[in-house]
């Protein structure tokens, strides 16, 4: 055999050799590369899963802290509108005691008024510096 049969030969056995062993192997390396790509989707899902835990956990924490600010908000407006009614109570207990006031003020203002008139009687008919003048004196007379 000479050296070029010899060199055939032998590239001929690795071509069949690596042909079978790509073969034999082909599933092998197939199974392999699909058992990684599951591995990594796996690894994809469970940190999307924690992602979305962490999501779900905040927006709980969310609802419960707006939950929260309505009640206190109802709170505060429950308190607000006690306090309205009661300032509407006071007013109208001030507005009444002011009513009487006015009228006992215009009954002794009327009353002082006749004392008045009665008092300041003056007999000069023809005075200039009567107090107060005959007209008035009249009225107050016949208003009694």
């Amino acid at each position: 055999m000479d050296w070029t049969t010899a060199a055939i030969s032998i590239g001929s056995t690795l071509a069949t050799v690596g042909g079978v062993g790509g073969i034999l192997f082909y599933r092998a390396n197939k199974s392999s590369a699909t058992a990684d790509a599951i591995d990594r989707s796996a690894e994809a899902m469970k940190k999307l899963l924690e992602s979305f835990t962490q999501q779900q956990e905040i927006f709980n924490r969310t609802l419960a802290d707006r939950d929260k600010s309505i009640r206190d908000r109802d709170t505060i407006i429950e308190r607000n509108i006690s306090a309205i009614n009661e300032l509407k109570r006071t007013v109208k207990q001030l507005e009444y005691k002011l009513t009487q006031m006015e009228r006992k003020y215009t009954g002794l203002k009327k009353a002082f008024d006749k004392e008045i008139a009665l008092g300041l009687r003056c007999s000069l008919v023809d005075c200039d510096e009567r107090v107060p003048p005959l007209k008035e004196q009249q009225e107050a007379l016949s208003n009694k």
